[in-house]
């Protein structure tokens, strides 16, 4: 194997292991952690949890970054930019940023209780919203590998 699909490899395994410890360490955060945060019984593990996960986020969101620009790089160089497969990866790019700008602002007040659609929508917004997002990059990701391989394959 050329030092070069080593490389390309190495850099496959760290997008993989950022997305995996971003969306899934964000599920965690807003599911698990955050409702407890803020209540009169929080101690002092839980803020300490919180201020540790803030720094996965940091280093996950820098390792995302760095590796998706390699990654993009590679692949728009390659034969498998056709265009569905630049359009794709367009919307996943977008998607994560707006992800990662999601999750870095400051929480807001908690919306005033609602029913129905509009408790849903008031759900659906700040770190919630990122986690969704991601969610969405990473169905993207999975179009994406398809498009490549069709694009090999010559269809």
């Amino acid at each position: 194997m050329p030092g070069s699909e080593v490389f390309l490899l190495a850099v496959r395994w760290l997008h993989g292991l950022g997305a995996l410890a971003w969306i899934g360490g964000n599920i965690f955060y807003f599911l698990v952690l955050r409702p407890r945060l803020g209540r009169p019984d929080t101690d002092a593990y839980a803020q300490a949890i919180a201020q540790g996960f803030r720094q996965v986020v940091h280093t996950a969101t820098l390792l995302l970054v760095l590796t998706g620009i390699i990654l993009t790089f590679e692949r728009l160089t390659s034969p498998v930019a056709t265009v569905p497969y630049v359009v794709v990866l367009g919307l996943k790019v977008s998607l994560a940023l707006a992800m990662f700008l999601l999750v870095r602002r400051p929480p807001r007040a908690p919306p005033t209780p609602q029913k129905g659609l509009g408790r849903l929508l008031a759900g659906l917004q700040g770190g919630n919203l990122g986690v969704l997002l991601g969610i969405l990059v990473y169905l993207l990701a999975d179009l994406l590998k398809v498009l490549a391989e069709l694009a090999l394959k010559g269809r």
